[in-house]
C-alpha cells in the first residue's frame, strides 16, 4: 500500500487497517496479522496503534535505540476508553484497553492493508480485545497520542507535535480550514462517558487515601493523649545508660580476701527480718534518689549511683510480700498488710472507680466462656450476651440456701440491667426487691414476698447442690467463684490480724490481773444435841 493512500485519525478519517508483521515478509501468509489504527502521519513515517504484545518487546526496544532511518522508532503504551463499533456508530464499551503506540517509517505501509481489502480470516487477526468490534475510542486515542508526542524527548516523536506545512499551492489558512472541516468533533455523550469513567477510576483511590489519613490522625491523637496523661518518669525509671561491661570496667575488680586472718568472724545473721524505718512519706527508692543530681558527675559517681538504684530496687521488692505469707511466717507476726489492703479497697469503693463491678462481671464471663478472651471494659461486656440470670441457670448451687437463692435470683435482674445501662429498669426491680425482702422479714417465708417481685419462678437448675468434696477436680474451692482471689486474700489476712490482736489482748489481760489470797472459810457449827450431852456428863 502506498504511503499517500493511508488515511489517519488526524485527518478526520476513522479507517481500520490490518498490519502484517514483519512487513517485508515474502508473503502475507507467513506473517502475523493484527488490527491497526493510523493515528497521525509525518514526513517519512506514520504513528500506528496496535495491540499490546503483537510486536515483541525485544524488537521494539532494540529498534528504538538505532538510527533515525530504522523501521521502528519511539513507542509507548496508552490506556484508552474502548468503544463498540456498530452500524449506528460507536458506543461506549464501559472499560479501558491498552494499546501500543509506535512510530514507524514509511516502509511499514508494505504490510498495511485496509481491513475491508485484507483477504485473511477474522480469527487469524489479533484484535485489541477478544471481540474484534471493540476498538479504542478514536478521539481519545488521538488526543493521548498528541500529548505523548508533545511531551516525548525523542526526536522522531517531536515531528508529530510540530505544525505540519500546508500542501503545495494551498495557503496555510485554507489548509487549516480544510483540516478543521475534515476533523470529526467528539459527541457530548462520548465526552460525558469519558469524564464519568475517569471519575469512577479515581474514587476508590481517593476513598482509600481518606480512610488512611483518618486512621493516622486518630492514632496520633491517641498517642498524644496517652503521653500527656503519663507522669514524668523518675531518674530510676530511666533506662540504664551503660552496658554491664562498661559498669564492671568502671567499678573494677573486687578486693582480694585470700590470706586475711579471720580474727573476727562475721556476725551471725539476724533471727528475723526487721522492717525498714522510714523518716518521710517517700519510699526507700524515692529517698535514695532524692537530692542526687546527675549533671557533671564523674563516671565513677555515675556507676555508684546505678549500683545504689539496683540495690534499692531489690530491697524494695524484698520488702513487699503476700499478706497471708507474712502471717504464716511466724505465729507472733504483727504485719498489717491485710488492713492496708482493706483500706485500699475501701478507697477504691469511695472513689467509685467501677473496678468492683467490672471485676465481678469479668469473672462471670470467664466461667461462662472460658475459651474466649475477656473484655476489658463494661461497654465490651454489655455488647456480649453475658447475663447473671443465665449464670444462675447454668451453675446454680443454692439447694442448701433456698431463701438466699430467691434473693440472688431477684438481684440477678438488677445486675443485668446495670450491665446494660438501663437505669430506669434497675430502679424498678430494686424497689420491688426492697419491698419483697421487707415482706419476707415480716412473714418469715417467701410466699407473698416473691410474688411482689413480679418475677417468674426460678429455674430448677438453681436448686442444685454445690459439690463440697471436690470430686470433679480433687480440690476444694476456697472462696466463691465470682470473688477475685485478691479480695479473699486481703479479707483473710485482715481476719488473721484481728485474731492476733484479740489473742494478744487476752494474754495481756491475764498477766495484769492481780493475785487474790485465799480467804479462811467460815466456822462449822457443831451439833447442839452432842454439846448438851457432853455438858451433862461433866456435871455428873
Amino acid at each position: 500500500m502506498e504511503p499517500g493512500a493511508v488515511m489517519s485519525l488526524q485527518e478526520g478519517v476513522e479507517e481500520a487497517y490490518v498490519l502484517f508483521w514483519p512487513p517485508d515478509a515474502a508473503s502475507f501468509e507467513e506473517a502475523m496479522s493484527s488490527l491497526a489504527v493510523v493515528i497521525m502521519k509525518r514526513v517519512g513515517g506514520l504513528l500506528l496503534a496496535v495491540p499490546v504484545g503483537f510486536i515483541p518487546l525485544e524488537e521494539l526496544q532494540g529498534a528504538a535505540t538505532t538510527e533515525e532511518d530504522s523501521l521502528i522508532g519511539p513507542f509507548t503504551t496508552l490506556s484508552v476508553p474502548a468503544v463498540h463499533m456498530e452500524e449506528g456508530g460507536p458506543t461506549p464499551y464501559g472499560s479501558d484497553i491498552e494499546v501500543q503506540v509506535v512510530d514507524f517509517a514509511d516502509r511499514v505501509t508494505h504490510g498495511l492493508v485496509k481491513f475491508s481489502d485484507a483477504q485473511v480470516a477474522e480469527e487469524l487477526v489479533v484484535g485489541f480485545t477478544d471481540e474484534s468490534a471493540v476498538v479504542p475510542d478514536p478521539t481519545t486515542l488521538l488526543r493521548y497520542a498528541m500529548e505523548w508526542a508533545a511531551a516525548s524527548a525523542a526526536q522522531r516523536a517531536n515531528f508529530y507535535s510540530a505544525d505540519e506545512g500546508a500542501p503545495e499551492g494551498q495557503p496555510p489558512k485554507q489548509a487549516a480550514k480544510a483540516k478543521a472541516a475534515k476533523a470529526k468533533r467528539p459527541s457530548t455523550a462520548q465526552v460525558t462517558a469519558e469524564h464519568i469513567s475517569r471519575m469512577a477510576s479515581l474514587l476508590p483511590a481517593m476513598a482509600a487515601q481518606l480512610t488512611e489519613l483518618q486512621q493516622n490522625q486518630i492514632s496520633l491523637q491517641q498517642q498524644m493523649d496517652l503521653q500527656a496523661g503519663q507522669p514524668q518518669p523518675r531518674p530510676s525509671q530511666m533506662p540504664v545508660s551503660m552496658s554491664p561491661q562498661q559498669f564492671a570496667g568502671i567499678v573494677g575488680a573486687p578486693p582480694k580476701t585470700k590470706g586475711l586472718a579471720l580474727s573476727h568472724p562475721p556476725p551471725p545473721p539476724p533471727s528475723k527480718r526487721v522492717g525498714l524505718q522510714l523518716d518521710s512519706p517517700l519510699t526507700v527508692q524515692e529517698q535514695a534518689e532524692e537530692g542526687v543530681p546527675e549533671v557533671d558527675m564523674s563516671p565513677l559517681a555515675l556507676a555508684m549511683l546505678e549500683q545504689s538504684r539496683a540495690l534499692t530496687a531489690i530491697m524494695a521488692h524484698l520488702a513487699q510480700g503476700d499478706p497471708l505469707l507474712d502471717t504464716h511466717a511466724s505465729g507472733t507476726s504483727t504485719s498489717s498488710r491485710g488492713a492496708q489492703g482493706r483500706e485500699k479497697l475501701q478507697r477504691e469503693l469511695s472513689d467509685r472507680t467501677g473496678s468492683f463491678f467490672l471485676t465481678v462481671m469479668q469473672n462471670m464471663f470467664k466461667r461462662m466462656k472460658p475459651a474466649s478472651s475477656v473484655p476489658k471494659t463494661i461497654e465490651e461486656l454489655a455488647s456480649t450476651d453475658l447475663s447473671m440470670v443465665h449464670y444462675l441457670e447454668r451453675f446454680g448451687g443454692y439447694g442448701n440456701v433456698r431463701d438466699m437463692g430467691i434473693c440472688q435470683y431477684a438481684l440477678s435482674f438488677v445486675v443485668d440491667l446495670a450491665l446494660k445501662g438501663d437505669l430506669q429498669g434497675l430502679r424498678e426491680h430494686l424497689a420491688l426487691l426492697v419491698v419483697a425482702i421487707e415482706q419476707y422479714a415480716q412473714d418469715g417465708k417467701w410466699d407473698l414476698g416473691f410474688m411482689l417481685t413480679l418475677l417468674e419462678d426460678p429455674p430448677p437448675q438453681m436448686w442444685s447442690y454445690r459439690n463440697p468434696v471436690g470430686a470433679q477436680t480433687g480440690r476444694l474451692r476456697a472462696f466463691a467463684p465470682l470473688c477475685p482471689q485478691r479480695w479473699a486474700t486481703i479479707q483473710l489476712a485482715y481476719l488473721k490480724e484481728i485474731d492476733f490482736i484479740h489473742n494478744r489482748r487476752q494474754e495481756t489481760t491475764k498477766k495484769e490481773a492481780p493475785h487474790q489470797p485465799s480467804q479462811p472459810g467460815p466456822k462449822r457449827k457443831g451439833n447442839s444435841k452432842g454439846k448438851a450431852s457432853l455438858a451433862s456428863t461433866e456435871e455428873a
